[in-house]
């Protein structure tokens, strides 16, 4: 996303909330679609806990990345 706000020329604010946003875990929704119609449960559930682990990392370093 960092390289798509830089491409289209997006400065600023917005262009940090752009990639703030695209940097954060996923939604918890998808584990709650996949219990309910009983579908790929244990990898949403798998993709929820690596997205949180790793946004200990990846949120710090995005937002350095886009301090102006």
């Amino acid at each position: 996303m960092l390289l798509t706000v830089y491409a289209l020329g997006i400065t600023g604010v917005l262009a940090r909330e752009a990639v703030l946003l695209a940097a954060i875990p996923s939604a918890v929704l998808t584990t709650m679609f996949a219990e309910e119609y009983n579908i790929l449960t244990s990898e949403s559930s798998t993709t929820i806990l690596a997205t949180r682990v790793l946004s200990f990392v990846t949120i710090p370093l995005v937002i350095m990345a886009t301090r102006s």
